[in-house]
């Protein structure tokens, strides 16, 4: 297999899923690293991210009505939250650094992340709006979603982020907040060597790489926001020239097409996909393959192929549950759905 360094041992890894509601149709080796001690095992990854209330609806009837019975479910989420609870389940120290506004919707958010064990570095925002998502879902597709969502106003204070940076050994980085913001994030994290993975959430996100001037340890997206950023850069969509362009790898998730892995001035290795039903949402998917290759990645310490063919493997239990991330996040759920 690519980019795979030799080891005394293999091991073979499930099959593995990919975001969108896909099972990825092989059975791969990957190579086991031997841990170098507590110092490997104990890094601690700090997430800079949006929390929200996911409230999540999915229709059990055709999608061309206005009205529909289904099921509606309250549950905790945003990027941020998703990626840092999945890092707490697989068992990594993790961080958090967000704004809340001090109400009751980010107050239980922060309680739930708690619980998890997670390391809160929160500013405090009080104009901002309750963070909340909205999402319709016809069997288990995203149709629609309108988000109150306010990370793009947030400005960290640097002493902030310079506790949090303090507090960890590498970051996975939204691109949920406006450029300043991240650029501030990976000036800073870059000076204190920590890794930067940057974690992009929509198309018009995608161009934010053009304003962040640093080293990045990876990039992720999907294949949707890799083809906007290749139309707006007037170019055919490459993963290998995007890696050799911004100098880092890059991680494209493809739907039933699989994934690419691009490494700068190497190759592309792709994973080919194979069509499976969801059983819960495909929200959450991408989110999983960044909690899990940055898990593998830095406490497994796999060549990142690897690891992301490894992360790759938790997907399908996301895919089986209606909130969007490992953890317990269900607040409350509401069945509309005529009984049998």
């Amino acid at each position: 297999m690519p980019f795979t360094t030799a080891a005394p041992e293999q091991v073979c890894g499930p099959p593995l899923a990919v975001a969108g509601g896909f099972l990825l149709g092989l059975f791969l080796c990957y190579t086991k690293q031997n841990k170098t001690g507590a110092a490997m095992a104990a890094k601690t990854i700090l997430v800079v991210g949006s929390v929200n209330l996911d409230v999540l609806a999915n229709s059990t009837e055709p999608s061309s009505l206005v009205r529909r019975k289904g099921t509606v479910e309250l549950s905790f989420g945003g990027v941020g939250y998703n990626v840092a609870t999945n890092l707490r389940v697989l068992g990594a120290p993790v961080a958090f650094l967000g704004a809340v506004n001090g109400g009751a919707v980010p107050s239980m958010v922060q309680r739930k992340l708690e619980e998890h064990g997670v390391r809160l570095f929160m500013q405090h925002v009080p104009t901002m709006p309750d963070p909340v998502f909205s999402g319709h879902f016809f069997r288990g597709e995203l149709h629609q979603a309108i988000s109150a969502q306010s990370a793009g106003e947030v400005v960290f204070a640097e002493s902030l982020v310079q506790q949090a940076l303090a507090a960890c050994d590498a970051v996975v980085l939204g691109a949920n907040f406006k450029p300043e913001v991240l650029a501030l994030v990976l000036r800073l994290a870059n000076a204190a060597g920590k890794p930067v993975y940057f974690a992009i959430n929509s198309e018009k996100r995608s161009l934010r790489l053009l304003e962040l001037h640093g080293k990045l340890a990876a990039v992720f997206m999907n294949e949707v926001e890799a083809t906007y950023l290749a139309r707006h850069l007037k170019r055919p969509l490459d993963p290998l020239a995007f890696a050799n362009h911004f100098a880092c790898p890059f991680i494209i998730t493809r739907g039933d097409k699989g994934l690419w892995v691009a490494i700068p001035d190497g190759g592309v290795m792709s994973l080919p996909g194979l069509k499976l039903p969801v059983r819960g949402t495909s929200l959450g998917a991408g989110d999983m393959i960044v909690a899990g290759t940055v898990y593998h990645a830095l406490l497994d310490g796999l060549p990142l192929p690897d690891a992301v063919a490894r992360a790759a493997g938790y997907v399908a239990e996301v895919l089986s549950r209606f909130h969007a991330n490992l953890g317990d996040g269900q607040v409350l759920k509401i069945s509309l759905a005529p009984k049998k």
